[in-house]
This record gives C-alpha cells, sequence and structure tokens, in this order.
C-alpha cells in the first residue's frame, strides 16, 4: 500500500478499502490508515472493509490455500455500487506508477479488465476449465466497471455459482474468466508482471510465443505492477537465491514505511 500511495500523483480523491478474514481493528490499522497523511497525500484515505453478510454464505470451493476471502474480490462491484471503477490488487504487488492512469486505460463499455496470466507458460493446466485460455487473466490485478458489471451479473447469481459449481483449482481466477469469456479488456503486462523474465530462458510449455516475449520482456523494462507469486514472495524469508531487483525494490519499500513511522 506505501508504494501505491507514494506513487499516486492525482488531485482525483482515492478511496482505499483493506479487507481481510477477520475484521480485526487494532494499532496496526490505525496507524496504515495514517499512511496518506505520513506520505502528504491528503487526497487519499484508508478504510478497513467491514465485509458484509453476503459473504458468510461462501464455504464451497475454498481450501488452505484458497479460503473464502479470495472469492470476495469478484463481489465488490456489488458492493461498491456507488463507485465508478474499482481497481482490486493482491496484499503481494509492488506499485510504481500512478495507478490513476490504469483507470483511464479501461473501456468503459467492458466489464472487468486484467492482464494475461503467465502461469499459462509455466503450466498448460492453468486454465484448463476456461475454453481457449490464451485470453486467461490473472486475478491478482482487476479493474472492475462497476455499473457494466452489475448489469452482467448479480450477487445473487455469484453466489449460487459458487455454491454449486466446483470452480476448479484457482476458483476466484476460473470463475471470473469463465463468467466473462470474451468481455475482459486485455491490460499490458506492466500492469501485472508476475513473473521474472528467467523463466524465458527455460523450456515452457505451452512454449512462449515470440510477441509475448517480446511483450514480456517490454513490461520487464517498463513495470507497473509487479505481483510476487508463490514461492519468490519477498516478505517469506530474508534469505533467498531470488535476489532480484524486484525483491530488492520491496525491502526498500518496507525500510521507507519503518522510516515514516519512526521506527
Amino acid at each position: 500500500m506505501e508504494s501505491l500511495i507514494q506513487h499516486y500523483e492525482s488531485p482525483d480523491d482515492l478511496q482505499i478499502w483493506i479487507f481481510e478474514a477477520n475484521d480485526s481493528v487494532s494499532i496496526v490499522s490505525d496507524a496504515i490508515s495514517k499512511l496518506p497523511e505520513l506520505n502528504g497525500k491528503p487526497q487519499i484515505s484508508v478504510s478497513m472493509w467491514r465485509h458484509p453478510d453476503w459473504t458468510e454464505e461462501i464455504s464451497n470451493n475454498v481450501s488452505n490455500r484458497f479460503p473464502s476471502i479470495t472469492l470476495w474480490r469478484l463481489g465488490l462491484p456489488f458492493t461498491f455500487t456507488e463507485c465508478d471503477q474499482i481497481l482490486y490488487l493482491d496484499a503481494d504487488t509492488l506499485i510504481y506508477d500512478d495507478i490513476s492512469k490504469l483507470f483511464d486505460l479501461v473501456d468503459p463499455n467492458v466489464p472487468v479488465a486484467g492482464v494475461h496470466d503467465t502461469f499459462h507458460y509455466l503450466n498448460a493446466a492453468a486454465g484448463l476449465n476456461v475454453e481457449n485460455n490464451e485470453n486467461y487473466v490473472n486475478s491478482g490485478v482487476l479493474v472492475f466497471n462497476v455499473q457494466k458489471y452489475n448489469e452482467c451479473w448479480s450477487i445473487d447469481e455469484f453466489l449460487k455459482t459458487v455454491a454449486e459449481d466446483d470452480l476448479g483449482g484457482f476458483p476466484d481466477q476460473d470463475l471470473v474468466n469463465k463468467q466473462f469469456k470474451n468481455q475482459i479488456q486485455q491490460l499490458p503486462m506492466a500492469y501485472n508482471l508476475q513473473q521474472n523474465n528467467a523463466f524465458l530462458d527455460g523450456i515452457t510449455n505451452p512454449p512462449v510465443k515470440e510477441h509475448d516475449r517480446e511483450l514480456l520482456v517490454e513490461a520487464d523494462k517498463n513495470v507497473k505492477i509487479k505481483h510476487y507469486l508463490f514461492p519468490g514472495k519477498p516478505n517469506l524469508s530474508l534469505i533467498s537465491a531470488d535476489h532480484d531487483k524486484y525483491r530488492e525494490d520491496w525491502w526498500a519499500t518496507a525500510r521507507l514505511v519503518q522510516t515514516l513511522y519512526g521506527a
């Protein structure tokens, strides 16, 4: 969140909601709400999201790896209907640019926009339940056009699908791709860079197309949002063989937060 606030330059108001399964209110949540002020960004406000009753209805398609909170992101447009657009970000992301630019990239006539899932190159099973998974997007960074989303889907339909269907190995991701097949706008890969490009030097299944290879290399040079996929999450260990620039940037941002709070 610090990286998002740090790079936000638009004068427009920005509301950040943080949600977690336990609705905890603590010293940590109080401290988080002060981050905009500490960064000199009065146009930004931060709140802890009190999740609504519908979240309690999600009990199917959950696991230790993907608890029910994983599916909540797909219900956000049904809850925050006062918004025009919503940007959902996984917690394991680092922001390198003003996210207000991302909102401007999204066509107002699509319900959702996302970035192609590069796991498709590493494991052919990704998106197995979605026909023609070449357009399969990663759900860690999604932009919702709230009105259009609600025109295409309803909270009751969403909950019914979750309760009755087998959503596959990546429940939220498979569901958004199936529900909005051929309606998802593909965003530049720089807005959800999921893999360090070292994997391009190996053998992948399916092989990386030359056009996609060029896009991935360009995204790495001009990254806007870095998404740290497991197992390369920088907060999991101080010692890792994966000491790349993105890991270093994550820890530099963490140290900056400590400085802001006088630690």
